[in-house]
């Protein structure tokens, strides 16, 4: 179905980012891409309208990305790497 998808010789893989908008209970934005291609670059680092709840995986534990998220108003969760150094306050 998606030819472009090439992932090994005899398979093919995708991944499907959504923002699912929870009012209008549809999504707003699919993006599709390759599997090969890592996931934070899946909808290019968008910053979403404020309120907007994202969830996520290690692959997006960026602190550039959560300062920018932070502006906007975002709520997000996110899985911390298990080599991250940081201190409560």
């Amino acid at each position: 179905m998606f030819n472009w998808a090439k992932f090994r010789r005899a398979k093919g893989g995708i991944k499907i980012h959504i923002c699912w908008d929870d009012t209008m209970m549809i999504s707003d934005i699919v993006n599709i891409t390759e599997a090969k291609l890592h996931d934070r670059l899946g909808l290019k680092q968008l910053i979403f309208t404020k309120g907007t709840v994202i969830i996520q995986d290690r692959a997006y534990f960026d602190f550039t990305l959560m300062q920018q998220r932070i502006r906007a108003e975002n709520i997000f969760v996110i899985r911390i790497k298990t080599n991250t150094i940081y201190k409560s306050v």
